[in-house]
């Protein structure tokens, strides 16, 4: 569980850090 939401959380930082780039 701890795994799976560890890679969730990543994902969204991932993708919170693909629209900061965009955004830049």
């Amino acid at each position: 569980a701890v795994l799976r939401k560890l890679q969730l959380s990543n994902r969204h930082e991932l993708t919170r850090w693909a629209a900061a780039r965009r955004l830049v």
